[in-house]
């Protein structure tokens, strides 16, 4: 924390003994302390872990702008 900043810097490392190296990612997340908890619960978290959950409602599964439950054919981009 400095001042009415709360962060978070997350560092994770990963060797692949296959190729003789090491992978980092490093990410960080920083909000004013009174939102931080709901910062991180709701946004950081979700993206960092890929958490986020999408509705049916909204899916589109062939990518063509068609949600899914209105889409006849939702796995083929050329047919709606």
């Amino acid at each position: 924390r400095f001042g009415n900043i709360t962060a978070l810097l997350f560092v994770q490392t990963y060797m692949d003994p296959s190729l003789g190296s090491t992978i980092a990612s490093v990410s960080m997340s920083s909000g004013p302390t009174a939102e931080y908890d709901n910062l991180v619960m709701n946004v950081f978290l979700p993206i960092h872990w890929q958490l986020l959950y999408i509705d049916n409602g909204v899916r589109d599964s062939d990518l063509d702008g068609t949600p899914d439950t209105q889409d006849n054919f939702p796995f083929d981009p050329t047919k709606q």
